[in-house]
C-alpha cells in the first residue's frame, strides 16, 4: 500500500482525504512484520496537505507502533497528539498500555519511567508496567 501511495505522489497525485491515510496506516499494521516507521512521516504527509491530523489518525498510529513492539516510538506519537492540544481518551491509553505491558525491556521500572516521563499518568503508567513484569514472569516460567 505504501509502495502504490509513492508511485501516485511521485506523479503528483496526492489523495486529498485523511480516510486515505487511515487506510495506509491500517495497511503498515497489517504488513509482516508491522511498518512502523511509516507511522509518524505519514502523519506528518496529512499535515504537509493542510489536514489536521485526527485523535483517530493518532490512535492508528501508535496501534501500529504496538503491533510492532516499538512501544517508545508509540510514545513519541502520543508525545506528539499531546503537543498538538489533542486530550487523550481511555483507547489513548489502552493503545500505551498494551504496548508498555509488551515491551522487550530489562525492567518494568523502564516502562514505568518512561511512560510517566512521556505523560502518561501514573496509575496508568504502573499498570503498564505491572503488566509487563508479569507478562516477562510468564515467559519466564514457561508452560
Amino acid at each position: 500500500a505504501l509502495w502504490v501511495y509513492e508511485l501516485a505522489a511521485s506523479k503528483h497525485i496526492r489523495p486529498s482525504m485523511p480516510a486515505t491515510f487511515s487506510t495506509l496506516l491500517l495497511a503498515c499494521k497489517n504488513a509482516d512484520p508491522p511498518q512502523s516507521a511509516a507511522a509518524l512521516p505519514l502523519l506528518e504527509e496529512v499535515e504537509a496537505q493542510g489536514h489536521a491530523v485526527t485523535r483517530e489518525l493518532y490512535h492508528s498510529a501508535i496501534d501500529v507502533c504496538r503491533a510492532a513492539g516499538h512501544w517508545r516510538r508509540a510514545l513519541q506519537i502520543f508525545n506528539r497528539m499531546s503537543h498538538q492540544g489533542l486530550e487523550p481518551t481511555t483507547h489513548t491509553y489502552t493503545l500505551l498500555e498494551q504496548a508498555g505491558a509488551a515491551a522487550k525491556v530489562e525492567s518494568a521500572a523502564e516502562v514505568y519511567e518512561a511512560m510517566k516521563f512521556a505523560g502518561v499518568p501514573a496509575y496508568l503508567s504502573y499498570t503498564a508496567a505491572a503488566a509487563n513484569a508479569l507478562n516477562r514472569t510468564a515467559a519466564d516460567e514457561g508452560p
